[in-house]
């Protein structure tokens, strides 16, 4: 999985995240919920963290540019993982509160 899929595979993780079902009916912030879900194993990136993502595409149309059909996500390290979800959470309260703005984190 590489940073520039991470649009689509944002948008199949918060259409399934929910045992296979939306993920709205627990988490209506969409943009928060990929946030959350993805940007840890993109973030710590290389063996060293044991982060890996892969997606299954489709040449479809486009073949400049496949259709996303899935992704698979997994870290062996899990203090490194920890460390980055903690980072995206703390990243995340910061971009909400109104004296930090957007552009803060």
């Amino acid at each position: 999985m590489e940073a520039h899929d991470f649009a689509e595979v944002s948008q199949i993780a918060y259409h399934t995240g929910f045992f296979g079902d939306s993920a709205q009916t627990f988490f209506a912030d969409r943009a928060l919920f990929g946030d959350l879900w993805l940007e840890p194993y993109l973030r710590c990136t290389g063996l060293a963290s044991g982060a890996v993502g892969f997606v299954a595409t489709r040449a479809h149309n486009h073949p400049d540019h496949p259709e996303i059909l899935g992704y698979i996500v997994g870290m062996t390290d899990q203090t490194s993982y920890q460390i980055a979800l903690s980072r995206e959470v703390l990243r995340a309260t910061f971009r909400s509160l109104p004296f930090f703005g957007p552009f803060a984190c």
